[in-house]
């Protein structure tokens, strides 16, 4: 996991320990240990890493310049919820940015690596028809995406998305809650894969594109609901809120 250092002060120190401190966060995000909206503190992160708040304080800069954290006046800093506007736009940006590295293994991928990332995406969809667990279908996607990154020749794109993304995985398998988007998610891979192997660089481009606006739809759908269904008297949620 990498995180952009250019949102970090000057001195090499301060460097040091404020990315540190934010690659870790990020893990903990992750993990679960801060969930979603959760408030991060800034002493009691000072006091797990054993540094000073101003250290920290820059982290969350970080995690704030990445999208991975909100940092509310008078309020601190919190976990970004997936449906936020700030969390949103980065992952749109990764989607550039994967289109890119798609799209230059079509153009440049060797025949026999493209051949061999089709007859995988091809394995996979076999194993979501045959009804693969969502944590098992979200490490064969994370599989073939590590195998079209070795394929494509576009470096700078893909040290761009490692800059992004930092705790997203915590938010990564939204989208593939259900049996039938598992499946969704792995033809599209299917699709992406045969435009790598025929050599049409803008239809591998536009399959990972799909990807991540089928994952963004499902986020947005979900929370459209989930507030309709807080707001309807009677149902279960509705006092909580």
């Amino acid at each position: 996991m990498t995180i952009n250092s250019a949102t970090v002060p000057a001195s090499p120190q301060a460097r040091v320990g404020s990315v540190r401190i934010a690659r870790d966060v990020a893990r903990l995000i992750e993990s679960g240990v801060y969930a979603s909206g959760q408030r991060l503190r800034e002493q009691e992160i000072a006091d797990r890493f054993g540094s000073s708040r101003g250290p920290v304080r820059e982290a969350l800069r970080i995690l704030e310049s990445q999208g991975l954290v909100v940092v509310e006046q008078m309020r601190g800093a919190r976990v970004v919820h997936a449906n936020e506007a700030d969390f949103l736009e980065v992952v749109r940006i990764r989607a550039g940015l994967a289109g890119v590295v798609a799209q230059r293994a079509a153009e440049e991928a060797d025949p026999q690596a493209a051949q061999q990332l089709l007859e995988q995406t091809r394995l996979v969809l076999a194993e979501t028809r045959n009804g693969a667990s969502l944590d098992e279908t979200y490490a064969s996607l994370r599989t073939l995406a590590r195998v079209l990154s070795q394929m494509s020749p576009s470096h700078r794109a893909q040290t761009m998305m490692q800059a992004l993304s930092g705790g997203r995985e915590a938010f990564q398998t939204m989208g593939l809650s259900t049996r039938s988007r598992r499946v969704q998610a792995a033809q599209i891979w299917v699709r992406v894969a045969e435009a790598i192997v025929a050599r049409h660089p803008i239809k591998a481009r536009d399959g990972i594109l799909a990807l991540y606006e089928m994952a963004i739809e499902h986020i947005l759908t979900q929370t459209s609901d989930g507030v309709r269904a807080a707001e309807a008297p009677g149902l279960p949620g509705a006092a909580q809120r």
